[in-house]
């Protein structure tokens, strides 16, 4: 993978360029951190049929054989400061991402599948409480923002602890995605 969702594929025995993956990502939509945080890229994901990339505020599947965008998804917010350039991990007909808000304390991180077929968003976790001035999602995250003080929201709303930056590990054993 490379910078801005770019993926290069080489045949190993010869050298010779496959086909090279360029999307347009439409930076001139990205607040100046997300677009910082589009030029890194940590790695791909693959299975039989597909290479996953990500770039920016985007994901994308890629046929592996010919190097054609299958479909693209929008996994944040572009105009904040939001970001993913983890490596995806692949599982179960899933590709897992993580996201970021950069350590700048304006947003809550998560992780979250797509479907690898269609790239159609399957769930998404957050990863700390949210605006305690609105329904929680579950219970745990009720239970989760007793314990960040009472004035997480308007403090750091997560800080750089919030965010899902790389380490993720699909478990197929359990079904479970693994990350701290």
């Amino acid at each position: 993978g490379g910078p801005y969702g770019s993926a290069v594929a080489t045949d190993v025995q010869t050298g010779k360029t496959l086909w090279s993956f360029v999307p347009n990502l439409g930076l001139d939509r990205y607040s100046q951190r997300a677009a910082h945080q589009a030029s890194t890229n940590r790695g791909l994901g693959i299975d039989e049929s597909n290479v996953y990339i990500t770039g920016g505020c985007s994901v994308f599947g890629v046929d592996r054989k010919t190097g054609k965008q299958q479909w693209r998804t929008e996994v944040c917010d572009s105009t904040g400061n939001y970001g993913s350039n983890s490596a995806p991990r692949v599982g179960a007909g899933k590709v897992f991402v993580g996201i970021n808000n950069m350590q700048s304390g304006t947003g809550r991180g998560y992780a979250m599948a797509l479907d690898a077929n269609t790239g159609k968003e399957l769930w998404r976790f957050y990863t700390v409480p949210g605006d305690p001035s609105k329904p929680f999602e579950n219970k745990q995250m009720e239970m989760a923002a007793k314990t960040w003080g009472p004035d997480y929201w308007t403090d750091v709303r997560g800080g750089g602890s919030g965010s899902v930056w790389e380490g993720m590990i699909y478990d197929q054993k359990t079904d479970l995605l693994i990350f701290g």
